[in-house]
């Protein structure tokens, strides 16, 4: 005749002998799951390793031998040159946001929200200008609006800069999204 704790007592043998037997499949399973892991994680080295040789295969970039006019958020023009500040590197971006749009561009605004969360450490090492063709107090007012406080907006005097990089079609007067082009 069972008992209460007969019961209770098989119970608990048969729970841990099925611990016992699932251990085997489970550490197979572990193993299993680590080594495809480790295929991905040695796939993406190869993948990082041939962009950063598809980096090192570009062309360097256009070399800018004119002077452009920008203009500051107090009015007064800047050279080229002065962009730089004390720093030996300028790292700007154009954003789509030129004279005729009430709005920039509407993907423009999310990379420069995370820009901006991290320009105060990006500034540390270089100089780092956003550009627009809008006047600068839109720019600055759309700024104030996101609170974007750590990026430094500047405005192009004319589109020379733009036309220049190739980021400006001439003919439409629209800032192109892609402004890719090949050869040497």
């Amino acid at each position: 005749m069972a008992t209460r704790s007969s019961l209770h007592s098989e119970a608990r043998r048969n729970a841990s002998q099925e611990r016992q037997d699932a251990v085997p499949q489970l550490k197979r399973c572990v193993l299993q799951a680590r080594e495809a892991l480790l295929e991905e994680e040695i796939e993406f080295r190869r993948h990082m390793t041939r962009l950063a040789e598809q980096r090192r295969a570009l062309r360097p970039g256009p070399v800018i031998a004119k002077d452009y006019r920008f203009k500051k958020a107090n009015g007064s023009e800047l050279d080229l040159i002065d962009l730089f500040g004390d720093d030996d590197v300028l790292v700007t971006y154009f954003w789509v946001y030129g004279p005729q749009r009430e709005r920039p561009y509407p993907t423009r605004p999310n990379w420069l929200g995370a820009v901006n969360g991290k320009a105060a450490e990006i500034k540390q090492r270089v100089a780092l200008k956003i550009l627009g063709r809008s006047p600068i107090g839109r720019q600055l007012a759309f700024a104030t609006k996101r609170t974007w406080s750590h990026l430094d907006f500047v405005q192009t005097v004319n589109d020379g800069y733009g036309n220049h990089l190739g980021l400006i079609d001439a003919e439409a007067g629209n800032i192109r999204r892609s402004s890719c082009s090949s050869g040497t």
